[in-house]
């Protein structure tokens, strides 16, 4: 991005445990929900891989998600390193983000990450986010 751009990001840093999974440090995920003004919203395609590229420069040892499109109930997402081993993490990152900040009140949220698809339900138990698929 260049500086004095018209892009706007909205970054957000989790950290995702998953249950039973021995991996104390849980898996860093940086979420990028980006906009650019007279586009209809999201960042251009051509400009994915520059913002991907950019945040895993400065976060090396992080999982990067970008969203590309949202709606109520399902988002768009592409990601680097683009490995499915780290698409729960992904998802449940990105529904927790969306819920969180209030802008999916849905019981489930339709999670697409590099093409594949998952069906994530996101809920506070009034100390933490507790995540799991609906199959």
């Amino acid at each position: 991005m260049e500086p004095n751009s018209k892009e706007d990001l909205q970054i957000v840093r989790a950290l995702v445990r998953i249950a039973g999974e021995g991996n104390d440090d849980g898996n860093h995920i940086i979420i990028a929900n980006g906009f650019l003004s007279g586009d209809k919203g999201f960042l251009l395609e051509d400009k994915y891989a520059a913002v991907l590229g950019k945040l895993k420069d400065s976060n090396p040892g992080s999982v990067i998600a970008l969203i590309t499109s949202d709606a109520v109930g399902e988002v768009n997402v592409i990601s680097t390193p683009r490995s499915n081993e780290h698409d729960f993490s992904i998802a449940a990152a990105v529904a927790v983000f969306k819920a969180s900040w209030g802008w999916d009140e849905c019981d489930s949220i339709l999670v697409r990450i590099n093409g594949a698809l998952l069906r994530i339900r996101a809920r506070y138990d009034g100390s933490s986010w507790i995540v799991s698929e609906q199959v």
